[in-house]
């Protein structure tokens, strides 16, 4: 039926399209394109129903799209086409939708919503249909001056997932402090927020910054940050960095499952020194065996785990033990003790107590740096006599006058200097010249060589080939007490004319 707008009023057009058996949507089509204004539309639809809602209904009915549906309401209240149209069975998501492309604040069209019974998962599902956005109510929401926490608190109400709010947080340009206290108060875990601003590419440094300003302890902190795949050095690092007490990381990292050996690695790459860090895994239950291996895995020098071992109260006498079952050698285990403060003799009395000789615990000694003297010495204070000292720094290597003046360092005279390199079978010549090295002439030599029953042809040889005089040693046999005739016979056999 071709239709104009004329001088008939739209309601007897209308009229005849009613009894030209037209639907509503045909009729209400027929007159638009007949160019009747919009302010005459509803009344060429009186045909179809008394009343605004049921002419609308009638439209519902055959079909009308909603923008056909909002001709009737030209020039009425914006909230009264809404409640009419809704009433009348058009989707209030659909409604939503038109108030959204005409500008609507999205609190306006979540208003609109909930006074529609949307609310819960049924909420959550309209916005997504709509595309409304977390970051859109969010801008909103600080533009009106809402705080952080409260604009979180909203969004978390409309169903929105706790990544969701944190885009729209960082959005409006939240700090992560901010942000992870808003997620905190919305029930999120610490987590939860580590994933989440793990994903928007935070670091593990701000993460534990903000973690722990929000109140979660270092535990949940490292174990948040452990399953964001942060590796033990990160965690370290991130704790560290917040004044974080080593023994408290080190009880982080066990509750996140962090072994010995990574957790010696992590603090050790922050520049930790071994006592501390064994401090640290002691008071999360580990033991000094554990934490000496730990410590060694990590290519820490045998001195700093002797030093680790004492700190956490090893004795002493242990300590050299638990480094040989490391493998460190008996020398190693020496210069390691000596690093830890511990003294020569207490060194030689543990070696001593585990059954190692005199001369291996000597030759260790000097490979370890140890001079003569007091090698001789921390082996006299654990008891062992002068002459097997006197044989043991012989074994070690150490020439006749270092045997000497060691000897002399735990108190022997140049009598029992001599007496003991006689009994370790050191050649009477090498007695020589350990007394002639003490700064003793050749009297004090031949006296004391005497003593202890040198023989005056001993002697003499003894003094010409450490270099003495046949004039003093001539003199020095005649002090000695010897006769005329042995000391010529002497002389004669020592090869002085």
């Amino acid at each position: 039926m071709e239709l104009r707008a004329s001088g008939s009023p739209a309601s007897a057009v209308g009229q005849k399209l009613f009894a030209a058996k037209l639907d509503a949507k045909q009729a209400l089509i027929a007159l638009r394109d007949a160019g009747y204004a919009s302010a005459d539309l509803a009344d060429g639809l009186k045909p179809y129903g008394v009343g605004t809602i049921n002419r609308v209904r009638a439209l519902r009915g055959a079909g009308a799209e909603l923008d056909l549906a909002e001709l009737m309401f030209s020039g009425k209240p914006e909230g009264e086409a809404t409640d009419t149209l809704i009433e009348a069975g058009y989707p209030v998501e659909a409604i939503a939708g038109r108030m959204r492309e005409r500008g609507a604040p999205p609190s306006a069209v979540i208003e609109l919503l909930k006074q529609n019974g949307k609310k819960g998962e049924t909420l959550t599902a309209s916005l997504a249909t709509l595309k409304l956005k977390a970051g859109d109510i969010a801008k909103e929401l600080s533009a009106k001056r809402k705080k952080v926490d409260e604009i979180a608190a909203t969004l978390h109400g409309y169903g929105f997932s706790n990544s969701s709010i944190a885009r729209a947080l960082g959005f409006i340009g939240a700090s992560a402090g901010e942000t992870v206290k808003a997620l905190k108060r919305v029930g999120a875990s610490a987590e939860e927020i580590a994933g989440v601003l793990k994903a928007q590419k935070q670091s593990d440094d701000e993460l534990a910054a903000a973690l722990l300003g929000a109140g979660f302890d270092s535990g949940e902190v490292s174990k948040a940050l452990a399953k964001s795949d942060a590796s033990p050095e990160a965690i370290v690092k991130a704790l560290t960095a917040q004044k974080v007490e080593n023994a408290k990381i080190a009880k982080a990292l066990d509750g996140a499952g962090v072994g010995g050996v990574e957790t010696v690695r992590a603090f050790k790459a922050q520049g930790v020194q071994a006592p501390a860090i064994a401090k640290s895994l002691k008071s999360v239950g580990r033991t000094p065996e554990m934490i000496a291996s730990n410590l060694k895995a990590n290519e820490v020098a045998y001195g700093e785990i002797a030093l680790a071992l004492k700190e956490v109260g090893v004795k002493p006498e242990d300590i050299g033990s638990s480094l040989g079952e490391l493998g460190a050698t008996d020398a190693e285990q020496i210069e390691a003790l000596t690093t830890a403060k511990i003294t020569s003799k207490a060194i030689a009395k543990q070696m001593l107590d585990r059954k190692k000789s005199p001369s291996s615990i000597a030759t260790a000694f000097l490979k370890a740096g140890i001079q003569g003297e007091e090698t001789a010495q921390a082996l006299r204070a654990g008891g062992v006599e002068r002459a097997d000292i006197a044989a043991a720094l012989r074994a070690a290597k150490l020439d006749h006058v270092q045997v000497a003046l060691a000897l002399r360092a735990i108190g022997s005279s140049p009598n029992d200097i001599a007496a003991t390199m006689k009994q370790a079978k050191i050649d009477r010549v090498f007695v020589a010249r350990a007394l002639k090295a003490m700064k003793s002439n050749a009297a004090a030599i031949a006296r004391t060589m005497k003593t202890v029953d040198y023989s005056a042809q001993d002697i003499a040889l003894a003094l010409r080939l450490s270099e003495h005089t046949q004039d003093d040693t001539s003199k020095a046999l005649a002090g000695a007490g010897f006769s005329k005739s042995d000391a010529q016979q002497a002389m004669a056999y020592a090869g002085f004319k």
